[in-house]
C-alpha cells in the first residue's frame, strides 16, 4: 500500500517531505510510492475528457512518464495530486487536438459518414486498482452510484435479463420510456420510440437466443450480453448493454458490441 497522503487546509495532497525528496532525486520506487494513490483518477479524469478507456489508458501513461522525466521540478510543498492533474490534462487536450469528440450515434447529425467518427466507449467502474484492494479514490466514487441506488432497481434487473432471454419484446418494451433510445456503437443506426425499438428487436435481436449477466458501466446499470454460438456450443460475448435509468424505466440503451467483458468483472464466454 502506498504511503499516507495527507491533504492541507485548500485540498492539496501533500507527499511526506522524506517520500518526495527520495523521489526528486531520482529514486523510482519511491516514486511510484508518490504517485501511486492517483492512477485510478487519473484514468477516471482522462476518460471523461477523451471518451475512451484506451485511450484514458495510454495518456496517463504518457502523463507519469512525462511526470518521471521531470519529478526534480516538482514543487518542494509537494502537491502531487494537481501537479499530476495539469500534466494529465494538458496530454489529453494535445490528444483532441488530434482527432475529433467522440460520440454515440444519437448524438450524430443524420447523414455523418460512420468512418469519420470516434466512438464513445464504456467505463468500468471495478478498475484493476480497486478490484484489487486499493481504496476507492474520489474520482471514482463520482463515477459509481450508490449501491443503495442500484438496489432500488434490482428487481428491474431480473425482469430485464428474463425478458431477454426468453425472447419477451412486450415484457422489454413495458419498461421503457415513451420516448426511450437504442444504439449500438459502432453502427451507426439508432432508434426511438416504442414502435421502433420493437420492430428492430423483432427483428433482429430477439432472432437469437441470450444470455445477461448484471454490472456497471459508467456509474450505471450495465449487462453483459452473451449470444448463443451453434458451432462453439456455447454463450459468446454479445457486447455490453449501459441502461439509463429514469424513475424504475429504461430511458435509453447503449448495446457497446465491441468490448472486452473481462474489464467489467465479467467472463469472456458461457458454458450452456
Amino acid at each position: 500500500m502506498p504511503e499516507f497522503i495527507a491533504a492541507d487546509d485548500d485540498g492539496h495532497m501533500n507527499a511526506p517531505s522524506d517520500l518526495l525528496a527520495a523521489a526528486r532525486s531520482g529514486d523510482p520506487a519511491a516514486f511510484e510510492q508518490l504517485i501511486s494513490p492517483f492512477r485510478g483518477e487519473l484514468q477516471a479524469h482522462c476518460y471523461r475528457m477523451l471518451g475512451s478507456l484506451q485511450d484514458a489508458e495510454d495518456v496517463v501513461q504518457d502523463s507519469l512518464l512525462r511526470a518521471w522525466r521531470n519529478v526534480g521540478g516538482l514543487d518542494e510543498r509537494g502537491f502531487v495530486r494537481a501537479w499530476l492533474y495539469k500534466i494529465a490534462t494538458n496530454r489529453c487536450l494535445s490528444a483532441l487536438e488530434r482527432r475529433a469528440r467522440r460520440e454515440l450515434p444519437v448524438d450524430l447529425a443524420p447523414g455523418t459518414p460512420a468512418t469519420e467518427v470516434n466512438w464513445l466507449e464504456p467505463y468500468p467502474d471495478r478498475s484493476p486498482e480497486t478490484a484489487s484492494g486499493w481504496a476507492a479514490s474520489p474520482e471514482s466514487i463520482f463515477l459509481s452510484r450508490e449501491s443503495i441506488e442500484l438496489a432500488f432497481i434490482a428487481a428491474l434487473v431480473t425482469r430485464w435479463a428474463d425478458a431477454w432471454q426468453t425472447g419477451d419484446v412486450e415484457a422489454i418494451v413495458a419498461m421503457l420510456t415513451r420516448d426511450a433510445r437504442y444504439s449500438m456503437p459502432p453502427l451507426p443506426e439508432w432508434y426511438h420510440g416504442h414502435a421502433d425499438i420493437r420492430a428492430f428487436l423483432l427483428d433482429g435481436p430477439l432472432q437469437s437466443q441470450w444470455r445477461f449477466l448484471p454490472t456497471t458501466a459508467n456509474g450505471q446499470l450495465a449487462f453483459g450480453t452473451y449470444l448463443w454460438d451453434r458451432p462453439s456450443g456455447r454463450y459468446v460475448s454479445g457486447g455490453l448493454d449501459v441502461l439509463t435509468i429514469r424513475g424504475e424505466q429504461v430511458a435509453e440503451i447503449t448495446a457497446f458490441l465491441t468490448v472486452d467483458l473481462t474489464r467489467f468483472g465479467l467472463p469472456r464466454h458461457l458454458e450452456p
